[in-house]
């Protein structure tokens, strides 16, 4: 997954600065100001973000999709995957009921695309393969201490002829 082409996507979709973070804070893409990417989030928003856990069960609502932080002619809205979180930094003109379905939308598809790039490939191993190797590399091995020793009883019985 491409993040700094997504980033890119939903920046002009939404056409407002944003920024894509990891559930433990680390940015992944960004083009806000205040959030460099490759950084951490200071961990006063991180415990923020996570507090949402402890704030659904107050409200007795089974989840947080969003928290939207008014601040002076921006907002700051947190829209959370399972994964992922997408923060956005919108003016204050802007009518939340239009913009927070779609950006939910892309959060959820975001998150799908990560769990299809992040799932592990396996293939089947014949094991019985491997333990005759390691039978073989075994018999082998003993064969050669034994060889080793053969030569030292060897001398043995001959000075003990003498």
């Amino acid at each position: 997954m491409n993040i700094e082409e997504i980033g890119n996507q939903l920046k002009d979709a939404l056409d407002t600065d944003i920024a894509i973070i990891d559930k433990y804070g680390f940015i992944l893409y960004s083009n806000l100001t205040e959030f460099t990417k490759g950084s951490l989030i200071s961990h006063q928003i991180l415990d923020f973000i996570n507090a949402k856990t402890e704030v659904s069960k107050d409200l007795k609502v089974k989840e947080i999709d969003s928290i939207i932080i008014n601040s002076g002619q921006f907002r700051y809205i947190f829209t959370f995957g399972k994964e992922l979180i997408l923060m956005s930094k919108i003016v204050d003109k802007i009518d939340l009921n239009q913009f927070l379905p779609s950006v939910k939308r892309l959060i959820s598809m975001l998150d799908m695309k990560k769990e299809i790039n992040d799932e592990q490939k396996f293939t089947n191993i014949d094991l019985n393969n491997i333990i005759q190797l390691i039978e073989e590399r075994n018999k082998k091995l003993e064969k050669q201490k034994s060889e080793k020793f053969s030569v030292f009883k060897d001398i043995i019985k001959q000075i003990s002829s003498f």
